[in-house]
């Protein structure tokens, strides 16, 4: 059972979704490491990796 509401996950997803809501570059306040490009996509094509747009879809299924 998840500890987080299904409200909350439903949010999540949205926000996944929202190209304007994505944080990716690094700051000092929001240091992040974003490169799903090294991540190897298994649900695509042979040796493809994920773009950003695929991971961020991915994120957003998988919170839901």
């Amino acid at each position: 059972m998840s500890t987080v509401s299904e409200t909350t996950r439903g949010h999540l997803a949205i926000l996944a979704r929202r190209s304007s809501a994505r944080v990716t570059a690094f700051s000092k306040d929001r240091p992040t490491d974003w490169r799903p490009g090294q991540v190897r996509n298994t649900d695509g094509v042979l040796d493809t990796h994920f773009t950003d747009a695929a991971a961020w879809e991915l994120i957003a299924k998988k919170t839901r």
